[in-house]
């Protein structure tokens, strides 16, 4: 192959991410989806090349509402494609199959997981996982269910108080962990006013600053501490530019996916 050709078909496979890319965000929620769980809400999400293995995911069922943040092993196309699995399965799960209890959803995501690839328990496939936080709020008691896998919620209480709630420290998948695994539900109760924050490891894992270090997960809860009283989009606003003058030169990371909404 030629220089010339090379270059061509470079071209050709970064025209077709592009297009996926497109493709996959018309399946992730729109903002009007976000505006009937909460007039106050916001979104940063950045693909690390083109399309996502990260994802979110909202759902409105009766009194429920349910918000899901999720990585993919990985990125790329195949984490990808993996995030789109998890996102009809969501759906049929919880709209379908009428399931409201967060840990019988994930337990059931798991299951499908599991049963979807088990045949390709080789060295090709056999490490691909799905972190995953899914809360489910209740307005008529005024309480949150969530349930997680490998994955954290923060809850900044109108006092500016932050509740960090960590969910179990094993994935969706993963043929080298037990099988039939549970997951937690915890229950926690809040207030009209506070804040809810998901998101997966990516913005926390950026390197950058002076030493080239991580983001880290206690800078960036102090930033939402320092700055719950503002109106998401500015908020998420002001944390964009901190992760730019963060990262610096350095090249992104990983994919990233942050979602806060006040309740």
């Amino acid at each position: 192959m030629t220089p010339d050709q090379f270059e061509l078909e470079r071209e050709k496979w970064v025209d077709n991410l592009k297009y996926a890319a497109i493709i996959q965000k018309s399946l992730l929620p729109k903002k009007r989806h976000l505006d009937r769980i909460s007039s106050d809400h916001s979104l940063i999400y950045k693909p690390l090349e083109h399309v996502s293995g990260d994802f979110y995911w909202t759902a409105k069922r009766d009194i429920f509402e349910f918000i899901a943040v999720g990585d993919c092993t990985g990125h790329g196309v195949p984490a990808a494609m993996l995030s789109l699995f998890v996102l009809n399965s969501l759906e049929y799960l919880v709209m379908n199959k009428g399931l409201i209890n967060t840990s019988e959803i994930l337990k059931e995501l798991d299951k499908r997981f599991i049963e979807s690839f088990h045949e390709k328990k080789d060295h090709l496939y056999n490490t691909e996982w799905i972190d995953i936080s899914i809360v489910c709020i209740n307005r008529r008691m005024n309480e949150i269910y969530f349930s997680s896998a490998n994955r954290r919620m923060a809850l900044l209480k109108n006092d500016g108080s932050m509740l960090i709630q960590k969910g179990n420290n094993f994935p969706i998948g993963g043929w080298q962990f037990a099988e039939n695994r549970d997951f937690n539900v915890q229950i926690t109760p809040f207030e009209a006013g506070e804040v809810l924050y998901l998101g997966s490891d990516g913005f926390q894992n950026q390197l950058g600053g002076e030493k080239i270090k991580k983001f880290s997960a206690n800078r960036l809860h102090q930033f939402f501490a320092d700055h719950f009283k503002l109106p998401l989009n500015e908020q998420f606003e002001l944390l964009q530019g901190e992760f730019n003058v963060w990262k610096g030169d350095q090249e992104q990371t990983d994919d990233i996916c942050l979602l806060g909404l006040r309740l």
